[in-house]
This record gives C-alpha cells, structure tokens and sequence, in this order.
C-alpha cells in the first residue's frame, strides 16, 4: 500500500526581507502521514519452468520461449502509406526469426504481400479470407488513422490483425530486439497464445480464494460525447457506450481474455449486462478448464461513490442469481470497486470510515506523477478473505497484463476489461466508416467476440 500525504490549507504570514522585498503570503499545509508496505513481486514463468524475479522497479527481462505458443497456417504482409522508407523484406525477415525464437509458429513467407491503393483496405480482407490467412500484419503510417477500420473488416472477415507503426517497424530491424520481442508478445496473444505466467509463495491467498477462483474486470467507455457549448443547448450524445470485461477464462489462471458488449448512451448502470457477463465466463471458464469455479472475485473500473448503492442493491444480487441458475449454488463473493482520485484532495482522511478500502501503486510509479488507484471492497461473503489476501491478490494481478515487460498501474482484469471497452467505441465508429449502422441487438450478435469461435477464446485486444 502506496504512502501519502492529505493536506488543508493554511495562511501563513507577510513579512519583509529587507532592501525592499516583500514575502508574499504563503500557503502551508499540515500533512497526514500513513504507513505504507511493500509487497513481494511474484515470479514470471515462462517455458520449461524458466523463471524470473522483477525488479523493484516492476520491470523484468523475457527469458526464453512462452508457456503457450500460438500460431497461424497462413499470415499476410500489408503496407499502409508511403511517408517514409520501410524495408519490409527485411522486417518480415527478423519477424519471423523472433517468432520462432519465442515458439510463434507461423510460415517463413506470407500468402499475402502488398500496399494499400485505391482498392482501398477492405481488398486485403477480402483476399486474406479467400486465401484462409488467419494474421494479418499491416504497417501504416504514424498519420494515417485505421484503427477503427482496420478492428471492424478484422471482425467482420474474422481475421486477426495487428498493427504496427512504419516508425516502430523501423526501430524493431536489425538491433530493436526489445522492440521487436514487444511486437511478437502482442502476436502471440492475439494468435491464441500465452506468454508468461505468475508464480507466487503466499500460500495464505490460495487458502482463501481457491486455486480456481473466477476473476472478472468490468469496465464502462462513452463515446461521442458532446462540448459545453452542445450540452449548454440541450444536445445529447446519441452514441452507444461500451462495457468491456475481461476475465480469467483461458487455460491459465492468470490469462485474461474478454469482450464488450453495447450500453445506451451515458448510462453508468449496467443491470441488464450484468447476467450476461456473469453467464459468459462462467460458462467459457467451464469449457476451457473442466470445472465451475470455486470463488468470485469481481472489479468493477471506474464507479462513483453514488453508484455503491446500486451496486449493493441491485447489481450484486443479480450475479447471486446468475450463480445459482448455471451452478445451482452461490460462489463466496467478494466486489471491489478501483476509483482513481487525487489524494491530495482526498479531505482529513484517506479512507472511508465505514468501508474497507486501501491505496494501491505497482512499484514502478514516481513519485508526484502517479495517481494512486483507491480500492473500496463493497462486498465480501466469502469468510477466507480479508484484506491482507485482497492487497496481495490485486498487486499481483499487475503482473499479468503479458505486453511488456513490467507490471501495469491497474491489475489485468481492470486494465483489459477497459481495453475491450475502448475496443467497443472504435468498432461503432469502425462500423459507421464501412457503412454499417451500429445497432445493439446485431452488435450483439454478429460483431461481439464471443460469438466468433474464432476470437472467442483470443485475447484480441493485445
């Protein structure tokens, strides 16, 4: 738990330097001082049981091959734009040598090579899926906006894409080994791999979650929201938001994988998502590991304090619900809710008085830059779990985002469960750029991952 200070202002006093300077009236501000602790960071395994420690800091070296390679039968090559040079025989070369140095199994030469012209991206979609190409790699210019199109054609043609900036493809030829084994770690996921797993030696937290605890992240993306001036004339976003989550379905306990799904317009509520979510990695967590899970644990991203009561109300109960009706029984429970304030003006106190909550930084953070995460527990049944094994099992999770090496600032069902809901805005606009109107009910059905065999169990946001 990261230390702090609270402070409330205070007027000094004016009083005078001599030779005519004047100190002006100062503000001193009395500060609350808190303990704080370091928690250990877990071990990062990759294949064969190679493992390595984090630094302080939170950053590590890769070592050796992933724990899960993916792969792909066929793949394609594709150039965006024309700004700058890019030499594509050679990073085709020394992409494919890093992907079989790391056990990516893709062919030596692509199907599929070329440069976007006047037939425009779609082409190369079109192509790729009469070709049977499952990866397609494009490298666009730094000034050419695709994400949105180039994430729609991919689910439309359900062909996995990654993109990679011209300059950054550039970096990665010849001595960007860093750079390049960052590229391949974000392949590997999106090809249905693993890259790494965590180790840890805090047996107390198996004790109290299980070792097959379910872990989900929900988060909330508006999108099209309107200015002052729109607002002040009584204007409305009429844009779909997204609720992204991310939960621990894949093989590996710490392996997150996750979907959005359409919200209406500015809602901050999520009743009627909330079975849907609760039935879906459910069900996905018992045809992937062979078994129901033994405990939940649920991080909502982003939620007001005004919102708690919902929560509490309505929320809770209906994955209560959603439990018996799949299992026949209620898994032991425990909601959490991650808010990112400023400490600073945080009042006298930095916690509730009531509530259990906690502050929460991964090692990395610098001082005066990082905006501490508050953690509030708004619910916990299950009699195994107090706070210790909370704090433990929530920094962990940092090191599980598998992009990079280092721990991110929020844990991985939090972070990528955001990642799907960013996802989700840009495939509405994605949507509106080839001409389809976002609709809930088809998004639902036909543009969602999880109705794909081909994405559904992909960590397709990488």
């Amino acid at each position: 738990m990261a230390s702090g200070t609270v402070s409330k202002s205070k007027e000094s006093f004016i009083g005078s330097l001599g030779n005519g300077l004047t100190l002006q009236r100062a503000q001193m501000r009395p500060h609350l001082t808190i303990t704080d602790r370091i928690i250990q960071n877990p071990q990062i395994v990759y294949d064969l049981g190679f493992s390595v420690t984090p630094a302080f800091n939170g950053t590590w070296r890769t070592s050796g091959r992933f724990i899960r390679c993916g792969g792909a039968s066929e793949w394609g090559l594709v150039r965006y734009g024309n700004s700058i040079e890019v030499k594509m025989r050679k990073f085709q070369n020394d992409y494919v040598n890093m992907c079989n140095s790391k056990g990516v199994e893709i062919p030596e030469r692509p199907i599929l090579i070329g440069t976007v012209d006047q037939r425009g991206l779609r082409y190369f979609f079109q192509e790729a899926k009469r070709l049977k190409v499952e990866f397609l790699v494009v490298i666009s210019d730094k000034s050419i906006d695709i994400q949105d199109e180039l994430k729609c054609l991919e689910r439309h043609y359900e062909v996995a894409t990654q993109n990679i900036n011209a300059n950054v493809a550039n970096k990665a030829i010849g001595h960007g080994r860093a750079i390049l084994e960052n590229i391949i770690q974000k392949t590997n996921l999106k090809l249905g791999g693993t890259n790494y797993t965590i180790r840890h030696q805090q047996k107390f937290i198996d004790d109290a979650f299980g070792k097959n605890c379910l872990i989900i992240g929900v988060s909330l993306s508006h999108s099209g929201a309107v200015d002052d001036v729109q607002r002040a004339r009584g204007a409305e976003s009429t844009s779909l938001s997204a609720v992204g989550y991310a939960a621990n379905t894949g093989i590996d306990p710490f392996e997150f994988i996750g979907d959005y799904l359409p919200n209406n317009p500015h809602r901050s509520e999520i009743l009627d998502l909330i079975p849907g979510i609760i039935q879906a990695t459910i069900n996905k967590f018992h045809q992937n590991r062979n078994m129901f899970p033994s405990s939940m644990l649920l991080y909502f991203n982003g939620s007001s304090e005004g919102d708690f009561l919902i929560l509490k109300r309505f929320e809770i109960p209906l994955v209560f619900k959603k439990m018996i009706g799949i299992i026949g029984h209620k898994l032991p429970l425990t909601v959490i809710i991650r808010q990112r304030i400023n400490i600073s003006h945080a009042g006298t106190g930095l916690v509730h008085f009531k509530i259990n909550e906690f502050y929460l930084n991964f090692q990395s953070a610098i001082q005066g830059t990082a905006r501490t995460p508050k953690y509030t527990i708004i619910h916990n049944d299950n009699i195994n779990v107090g706070m210790d094994a909370i704090q433990h099992i929530t920094y962990y999770l940092c090191f599980c985002h598998r992009i990079g090496n280092s721990a991110t600032s929020l844990p991985s069902p939090v972070y990528v469960a955001s990642a799907y809901a960013q996802r989700g805005t840009k495939m509405y606009r994605g949507m509106e750029k080839i001409g389809v109107t976002p609709n809930p009910d088809d998004i639902a059905e036909n543009w969602i991952y999880d109705t794909s065999v081909f994405f559904r169990n992909k960590r397709i946001v990488a």
